[in-house]
């Protein structure tokens, strides 16, 4: 019966039906946990760590940029409240 079901529903979708196989057991959330966590400290020595001496330069680099737009967004700031100023005032 099951397999004359099975036949059918692969004719009607046209997709072949999954057939059932043994089921994996479920592993505990302590065993998952523990096995991320070792994944991850795996993964992390992979991990090509930069330079100190390129931390600091990057991090420069970041501070020096955000200054320069502070400074330019601040600038068009300032000129769009004189001119809307300049507008209600007169």
């Amino acid at each position: 019966m099951n397999k004359e079901r099975n036949n059918k529903e692969a004719r009607l979708t046209g997709k072949p039906v999954p057939k059932a196989g043994p089921r994996k057991e479920k592993k505990s959330i302590g065993h998952r946990l523990a096995t991320y966590a070792i994944n991850v400290r795996n993964e992390l020595k992979r991990v090509s760590w930069p330079t100190r001496k390129a931390i600091i330069n990057s991090t420069a680099t970041v501070i020096v940029f955000v200054i320069v737009f502070a400074v330019y967004i601040g600038l068009w700031d300032y000129l769009f409240a004189y001119m809307m100023q300049a507008i209600v005032t007169r």
